[in-house]
C-alpha cells in the first residue's frame, strides 16, 4: 500500500460524493423551493457558493475520518490491522494534524467567501457549522465506547451536515417575508420549517435532515458488527425503516402539495431508491462490509427522492455522484 493510497483510504474519499449530494439537497430545498409555489420569483442556485460549501464540507468529512482513524489505532491494531495507521504506513500524529488542519478549514472557509463576496456575516450557519463539527470531534472520540454514543452522533454528523449546507445556502436567498405575506399560496403550516431572522423568511428542510441522520443510524447500526460473524437479528425491522424513509420526501415535495399530483420523477426516483435498497439487503448477513458500502452509496439515491421535484436534471446529478462512489469504491474502501 502506497501513501497516496493509504490517504484516500482513511479519508473515505470514495463516500465524498454523498457528502456532495447532501449539500446538493440542502441547496435545492433553499434556494429552489421558493420557485415551486407558482408565482414567486425565481430563486438562484449559486454555483459558486455550493461548490465552496462542497469543498468545505469535504475537509470536515475527510477531517473527521482522520480523527477516528487516529483515535481508534489500539482497537485497529487487533480488529483490523490491515489499516493503513496500524500498519506504519501512515503516522498516527501527522494525521492528527492533518485532522485538525481539515476541521478547521472546513469551519472557516465557507464564512471567510461568505465575508470575502457578501461583506456579511452568517451567525446562524456559524452555529450549524460548529454543531456539525463538534458532532464529528464527539463521535470520533468515543463511538467505539458505546453504541447509545456513536449511533445518535453518527446520525447527528449527517444531520448537521444537511444543516450546515441550508444555512450556508440561505445567505443568497433573497428576502421572501413580503411574497409569504401577499400570496395566496403560501403555506401556513408545512413539514418546511421557516427561520424568521432580520431579512425575512427561509425554508430550512429539517425534515430531510433527518431523514438522513436516521439513514445513517440504520446502516451504521450495521457496521458497527462488521468483525462480528453474528447475523444482524434486526435486519426486517431494519429494511422497513430504511424502504420508508424516503417516504419523507412527499410532505416536502411542493408538486404535491400544491399541484395535487404525484409527478413521474419522483416515483422514478423512489422505485431506483427501493431496488437498490432491496439489493443491498440480500447482502445483508453474508456480506455486511457489501451491506454498508452499497448503502453509503445509496446515499445519493435517497436524495434523488428529494431532489426529484426540482425535475429530471436533478436526478441525474444524484445519480451520476452515485455512480462516482461506486467508482471511487473501487480504488477506497467506503468503511
Amino acid at each position: 500500500m502506497t501513501k497516496f493510497s493509504a490517504i484516500l483510504a482513511t479519508g473515505r474519499i470514495s463516500n465524498l460524493p454523498t457528502v456532495w449530494c447532501n449539500v446538493l439537497v440542502a441547496f435545492l430545498l433553499v434556494q429552489l423551493a421558493p420557485v415551486m409555489f407558482g408565482d414567486f420569483p425565481s430563486s438562484i442556485f449559486s454555483v459558486p457558493l455550493f461548490l465552496v460549501t462542497c469543498i468545505a464540507a469535504s475537509c470536515l468529512y475527510v477531517g473527521g475520518c482522520f480523527l477516528g482513524d487516529a483515535v481508534d489505532v489500539e482497537f485497529d491494531k487487533s480488529n483490523k490491522p490491515d489499516r493503513p495507521i496500524p500498519m506504519g504506513v501512515l503516522d498516527r500524529n501527522s494525521i492528527y494534524g492533518y485532522a485538525a488542519f481539515l476541521l478547521t478549514t472546513g469551519i472557516v472557509l465557507p464564512f471567510a467567501y461568505i465575508k470575502f463576496s457578501t461583506g456579511s456575516f452568517a451567525p446562524s450557519a456559524l452555529v450549524a457549522s460548529l454543531l456539525l463539527a463538534g458532532a464529528i470531534i464527539i463521535y470520533s472520540l468515543w463511538h467505539k465506547r458505546s453504541p447509545w454514543i456513536g449511533l445518535p452522533f453518527i446520525g447527528a454528523c449527517r444531520f448537521f451536515l444537511v444543516l450546515f449546507g441550508a444555512y450556508i445556502a440561505i445567505t443568497t436567498v433573497p428576502s421572501l417575508q413580503e411574497v409569504f405575506d401577499s400570496h395566496p399560496k403560501a403555506p401556513n403550516d408545512t413539514s418546511i420549517t421557516v427561520v424568521c431572522g432580520d431579512e425575512g423568511v427561509r425554508p430550512i428542510p429539517f425534515l430531510y435532515a433527518l431523514c438522513v441522520g436516521l439513514y445513517t443510524i440504520c446502516f451504521a447500526s450495521v457496521a458497527r458488527s462488521e468483525s462480528s460473524p453474528k447475523p444482524i437479528t434486526w435486519r426486517k425491522s431494519l429494511m422497513l425503516t430504511m424502504l420508508l424513509l424516503p417516504l419523507l420526501a412527499l410532505p416536502l415535495n411542493l408538486n404535491i402539495l400544491f399541484k395535487a399530483n404525484f409527478d413521474l420523477p419522483s416515483l422514478s426516483a423512489l422505485l431506483l431508491y427501493w431496488l437498490w435498497m432491496v439489493s443491498a439487503f440480500r447482502q445483508i448477513n453474508s456480506n455486511k462490509d457489501k451491506f454498508v458500502s452499497m448503502s453509503l452509496a445509496g446515499f445519493c439515491l435517497l436524495d434523488a427522492t428529494f431532489a426529484a421535484q426540482f425535475g429530471w436534471p436533478w436526478i441525474l446529478v444524484c445519480l451520476v455522484l452515485f455512480g462516482l462512489s461506486l467508482m471511487l469504491q473501487k480504488w477506497a474502501p467506503a468503511t
